[in-house]
């Protein structure tokens, strides 16, 4: 890495990493059945690594795919492997676009199934194997295997090595396979000589299928992984914000003149009290009501808003793909109510994550979360509060 030229580079251009299959360990994780919290996902994953690989959890940053409903796939990375990205991002004034394993380097390109039920991918690096199955939307296994040369010099060859691994696995070797590492070329220009199987590679740029059965995503890039930068959402945020300013402006319009006219007579009845030295009962006076006092009051705090501050941390902590839904001030508790909505729970903590940095607000708390089923891409769905500072806090 060392050797890669830093000429001509831009100050904060986003390096995209692909980690060896070797350098990271792969592994699925069935989710406890008294999950009550997300950390409880996180214990269970560094379980599930513990035992599989009898190392420290400790000494590894672990990413996953993370979701309550079915096995989902993990990543684990040794520390010492990010230490030495983070400083040669550093010494070149780079920042991460991602850090992701080999395996699943493109996990939104399309896989011609060609109507298969059962999809089955095969990474290969040197004699490092890494092979995962998965039935529809839901992943079955991931296997990291250890296979020599002879097992990629001819069809019959790796026909025999995928059969005993269907054969442990208790599943039907598919037809057509997908491919990625440094497979032969030969195998993918050439099926099976009896046409047993077909390995495939699909272009992440120019995808071609039947049916889209995405891989999971998995990112390695340890912190928060968001970033401020304009959406739709975002936009209509402003929007409102602008539209709710327009309202305060004009309604405190309204307030002070009648609080004027309020003040004005007012004057006049004490210069007229002042005048004849004694009460005048027949100048008219009047009252304001309850409810005027407290809409004038609350009209005030409104307008007393540090709308600008509040908005500019808001936005620079929403990312891309982070969909703001509502936001809701509470000026008497100096509170703004928010509903947003994540891809991932992972994406859903970093966000709350990243407003705790804000200076803005000295407090946030995540109230609600809960997976919004009716979408395809079943996001999280969340609602939190923001509690802001006051001037010269």
């Amino acid at each position: 890495m060392a050797a890669l030229p830093s000429e001509n580079v831009p100050p904060r251009a986003a390096l995209s990493v692909v980690l060896a299959d070797p350098l990271v360990r792969l592994f699925l994780v069935t989710p406890p059945s008294n999950l009550t919290r997300f950390e409880d996902l996180r214990c269970a994953a560094a379980i599930r690594f513990e035992r599989l690989y009898e190392a420290h959890a400790s000494d590894w940053h672990v990413a996953a795919a993370w979701t309550s409903e079915a096995p989902f796939p993990a990543c684990a990375v040794p520390l010492a492997v990010l230490g030495v990205l983070a400083r040669f991002a550093a010494a070149r004034k780079l920042r991460f676009g991602k850090i992701v394993p080999a395996a699943f380097e493109h996990p939104r390109a399309d896989h011609p199934l060609q109507g298969q039920e059962t999809s089955w991918l095969l990474s290969r690096c040197g004699t490092h194997v890494t092979m995962a199955v998965r039935t529809r939307d839901r992943l079955q296994a991931i296997r990291a295997l250890t296979w020599p040369e002879e097992a990629w010099r001819s069809w019959d060859s790796l026909h025999d090595g995928l059969s005993r691994e269907a054969m442990r696995l208790d599943c039907a070797l598919p037809k057509f396979l997908i491919g990625t590492g440094d497979i032969p070329a030969e195998f993918f220009a050439n099926p099976h000589p009896n046409g047993a199987i077909h390995l495939l590679k699909v272009h992440p740029a120019k995808p071609v299928g039947i049916r889209r059965y995405p891989w999971p995503a998995l990112d390695l890039r340890p912190g928060p992984k968001i970033r401020a930068g304009w959406t739709p959402a975002s936009l209509v945020v402003c929007g409102c914000a602008l539209a709710i300013t327009a309202y305060a402006a004009a309604q405190s319009v309204l307030l002070a003149t009648r609080i004027s006219e309020l003040q004005k007579e007012v004057a006049h009845a004490g210069m007229r009290l002042a005048a004849r030295e004694r009460p005048v009962d027949s100048v008219p006076v009047t009252a304001v009501k309850g409810e005027q006092v407290a809409a004038v009051n609350s009209a005030v705090r409104q307008l007393n808003l540090p709308w600008q501050r509040i908005l500019q941390a808001i936005e620079a902590a929403t990312p891309k793909e982070i969909a703001l839904l509502a936001l809701e001030p509470e000026a008497k508790r100096t509170a703004l109510k928010g509903t947003a909505e994540a891809p991932t729970a992972d994406g859903m903590l970093s966000y709350i994550t990243q407003l705790k940095t804000q200076r803005t607000f000295h407090n946030v708390l995540l109230t609600r979360h809960e997976v919004n089923d009716q979408d395809p891409m079943k996001p999280f769905r969340f609602q939190f509060e923001v509690y802001w500072r006051e001037a010269g806090e």
